[in-house]
């Protein structure tokens, strides 16, 4: 028994992050870039992809925690400044230039928005100067780049180029894998960007299986740690291990949301324990990105599950 709320066990679970190698690895190679940029005269910063759901806001999230100071203002000689020292903007959907300075401006605490892109593109470099900014983390950074955007990606392009030219700060890009091409089109602005971490799903066979076992393994442990829960099914190994990579495609995203549903189910029905019928339940009842069959995985046979691996290989 725990004296915790539901609420606060779900919260618990929430908050646990498995840092599995290719999260860990990109992550390494992330705050390379930042330390490689920030400590020499070469500005080499790192384009981060990968499809959604993969990990690359969790990446984000996890660098700007070690940013946190214990003060957002520093007293000068003759002034009293905002210290922003990172700062994570999540690009909107069919974002200009225009509205993405603003933004950032927001950010930095400016409420001075007003001009043109060009104008507050000037605002946002001379504030991450005056605001000691050491990394800016763009998310999500294919809305500046999609059809919908009013934009040209040369222009984009260009702007990313000058703002990190006029700052020298390390500028993380974040987006999905078409980012990559359309960086690769300006050889300048591509020799900014050497470190490319790569975010995937989890790729998963019956007799290569380790790597997503491991996963399901920490991800038991995390509900057992930090929700209370006293036991679980053997979810590490076919056929439910196989059940779960087609319920997800091996989307680290969708992985956690069948957890945590399950565990909700399972809280929900005043139970310390997980069992099976909340996994098959939690599955019935999402839409998961990457799912591989619209059946419920978990209700297949060996043989069905297998042919429906055949045909997604």
């Amino acid at each position: 028994m725990t004296n915790l709320s539901n609420d606060d066990r779900l919260s618990n679970f929430s908050r646990f992050v498995y840092v599995h190698p290719i999260y860990k690895e990109a992550l390494e190679v992330v705050k390379k870039a930042i330390s490689q940029t920030g400590g020499t005269d070469e500005y080499m910063s790192a384009l981060l992809t990968g499809l959604t759901g993969t990990g690359k806001t969790t990446i984000i999230k996890t660098l700007m925690r070690s940013y946190a100071v214990n003060s957002d203002s520093v007293e000068r000689e003759d002034s009293i400044i905002k210290q922003v020292p990172a700062y994570h903007c999540v690009v909107p959907a069919d974002a200009s230039i225009r509205s993405l300075a603003i933004e950032m401006l927001k950010h930095l605490d400016s409420a001075d928005t007003d001009g043109s892109a060009a104008v507050l593109s000037k605002r946002v470099s001379r504030l991450i100067k005056t605001c000691e900014t050491k990394v800016i983390f763009l998310d999500e950074f294919q809305h500046l780049l999609t059809k919908g955007a009013r934009n040209s990606k040369g222009s984009v392009t260009d702007w990313v180029k000058t703002l990190t030219e006029e700052t020298g700060v390390p500028v993380i890009l974040s987006g999905m894998p078409d980012c990559e091409e359309i960086i690769d089109q300006d050889p300048q602005l591509s020799g900014r960007y050497p470190y490319r971490p790569k975010l995937t799903n989890i790729h998963y066979a019956k007799n290569n299986n380790l790597y997503l076992s491991k996963v399901i393994e920490a991800l038991i442990n995390g509900c057992k740690e930090h929700a209370n829960i006293n036991s679980m099914p053997q979810l590490s190994q076919p056929p439910l291990l196989t059940a779960i990579y087609i319920a997800t495609g091996g989307n680290m995203r969708s992985i956690r949301h069948m957890f945590t549903n399950a565990l909700d189910n399972a809280l929900t029905n005043e139970r310390d324990d997980i069992i099976l019928e909340d996994f098959i339940e939690a599955v019935q009842g999402m839409r998961l990105n990457f799912r591989l069959t619209d059946e419920n995985p978990f209700k297949l046979s060996d043989s069905e599950q297998e042919k429906i691996l055949i045909k997604a290989s």
